[in-house]
């Protein structure tokens, strides 16, 4: 059970501009006529009757293909969906509810409250205010505690508000074996980072609709425990324990639920105190923190910087309190603690303005949660995810919407050319860096879009996991593609064996004032000719020794 409060971020993604990548899951038979036919992460729930079929969710456009695939691998048909329902109006839940409707010709039904979201394609989300997608007609507006019937089937609709305006948590009575099981699928009890749970203008019931959401999951009688993700309710550990033909159905959980709604609640109550009691006591957070080996900066009796040299004593509560420093500008960490669920923690650093981490363990659609710390300016990435290889940058396209971005460096990580893509996207960057990554030459096309840059570190690639050669990331070719970034005033080049004759190619810039060379093996003789091509601009080059030679000839070896 608790295996599935780990993996939290994936509940929390919605509408903030989540990566949409998703795979594929067997489709299985919960309990009755109740079925599993939703992605990896993204639950959607099929209910079958003589008279027609109940979807809940639609997922992503994306998503609505494996969906199809999971629901006719069953024996059943797209055209016997009758009703579409929805736990909640985030992109990740019924951003597909277009393409499946149109797929079905069912009729949708919505609670009041996720109804206009609905229909708008996003618009009137709380705190989404970007997020979009395919407008959907939506045929009858629900109420709390309404029914939808088909073919003998009843599922009864609990407004839960707080996630959304119009949560639902759907609930209905299967029979197995001759005896009735109470199925609840829960719509979200999440507080996502970001949500202000007081003096929130823009939805200022928020709180008070947690709270009845709290009030109404307790309520529900449930013996199959289900919910708007898989790993609400240790989906795959479950599934696992069905392929094996163990004794029992493991959706069968009603412990689990009602401690997974405990938990939560817990949550609610424990942010809704932080937020009310107001910022911290930093004289009394900075003693805490030191107490666990960060380094602090007090200026004027507020922390203003904090640096972690090891996160390996940080609990929970530790990342709590470093999350409640209202006037904390600089935060620099190592250790692979901080990771997509401890971030959720540092949402609220409102006035971080540099940002720097080594050994992070996050993914790519982790990411998306740095877009809450509206003011940073810099962002350092050092040896990220290097247990993960699942991440290759491409999360980082959501920096974009970061206005005061200005510096990022990426190092030392699986960042590919899918990441230089993304960083592409941003176009506000007045600074990259990046070396030691898998990123090839191919991936330098797409700096060619940021059109602010003004100053570009380029080192060599590494070779991927297990010494697997991969191309390299700086060659000669690569001078071609530079030599068109003209915003550029200062270019770093590094760990390579440059010509003369491509080098010269930067004199194509024409606000090139210093060009740094670390490492690069190039004749004296021929370094002078691009001194005398390039007479406007400082060059800053020493020749390597025997030892940096016989290195640099290691990186490059194919």
């Amino acid at each position: 059970m608790y295996r599935c409060i780990l993996v939290v971020v994936l509940c929390l993604t919605a509408g903030a501009g989540a990566v949409r990548a998703d795979a594929p899951f067997p489709a299985h038979r919960v309990a009755g006529n109740t079925y599993y036919v939703g992605s990896q992460e993204l639950a959607s729930f099929l209910i079958t009757t003589p008279a027609g079929h109940f979807l809940i969710n639609s997922s992503f456009e994306e998503t609505v293909p494996l969906i199809r695939g999971a629901v006719e691998s069953l024996g059943f048909k797209m055209t016997d969906v009758k009703y579409l329902l929805a736990s909640h109006a985030h992109s990740d839940h019924v951003a597909g509810h277009a393409k499946l409707q149109a797929l079905t010709g069912a009729k949708v039904f919505v609670m009041a409250g996720d109804d206009d979201v609905i229909e708008s394609g996003g618009k009137g989300q709380y705190l989404y205010a970007d997020s979009r997608w395919a407008e959907c007609p939506v045929d009858r507006v629900l109420k709390d505690g309404e029914e939808v019937t088909l073919g003998g089937m009843t599922l009864i609709a609990r407004r839960t508000p707080g996630h959304t305006r119009g949560c639902t948590t759907w609930a209905w009575k299967e029979t197995v074996d001759g005896k009735s099981l109470d199925v609840v699928v829960i719509g979200s009890p999440n507080v996502n980072p970001g949500y202000r749970l007081v003096d929130n203008a823009d939805y200022p019931t928020i709180a008070a609709d947690f709270a009845q959401t709290f009030a109404v999951l307790k309520s529900l009688p449930c013996d199959v425990f289900l919910g708007a993700h898989g790993n609400y309710y240790d989906m795959l550990a479950k599934h696992e324990r069905l392929e094996k033909k163990l004794s029992g159905n493991p959706f069968v959980d009603p412990q689990g639920y009602r401690a997974y709604v405990a938990l939560k609640e817990a949550t609610f109550r424990k942010k809704l105190a932080d937020q009310q009691a107001g910022p911290i006591d930093d004289a009394s957070a900075a003693e805490q923190l030191r107490k666990v080996g960060a380094e602090v900066t007090l200026t004027k009796g507020v922390v203003t910087g904090v640096a972690v040299k090891d996160l390996s004593k940080f609990t929970t509560n530790d990342f709590e309190t470093l999350g409640r420093l209202a006037n904390l500008k600089t935060l620099s960490t190592s250790g692979e603690a901080l990771n997509d669920q401890t971030l959720s923690y540092l949402t609220g650093l409102v006035a971080l303005e540099d940002l720097s981490t080594n050994l992070a363990q996050f993914s790519d659609d982790g990411l998306w949660q740095l877009t809450l710390l509206s003011n940073l300016k810099q962002i350092k990435f050092f040896h990220t995810s290097l247990k993960r290889k699942d991440f290759t940058g491409r999360g980082l396209a959501q920096l974009a919407s970061l206005k005061n971005l200005r510096r990022l460096t990426v190092a030392g990580c699986p960042f590919n050319d899918e990441g230089l893509a993304a960083v592409g996207k941003l176009t506000q960057l007045e600074n990259f860096r990046t070396w030691h990554t898998y990123q090839t030459q191919a991936g330098n096309e797409s700096l060619q879009t940021l059109v602010n840059l003004k100053s570009l570190y380029l080192g060599q690639r590494l070779r991927r996991y297990g010494g697997e050669s991969n191309a390299q990331s700086l060659t000669d070719d690569s001078l071609e593609v530079l030599s068109k970034l003209t915003s550029l005033d200062t270019l770093t080049l590094g760990e390579q064996k440059f010509s003369a004759d491509a080098l010269i190619k930067l004199k194509a810039l024409p606000n090139l004032k210093r060009l740094e060379l670390f490492q690069v093996d190039v004749p004296a003789a021929e370094i002078e000719r691009v001194r005398a091509a390039l007479p406007k601009v400082v060059i800053d080059w020493q020749l390597v020794t025997a030892e940096e030679r016989a290195k640099l000839g290691r990186l490059l070896a194919p």
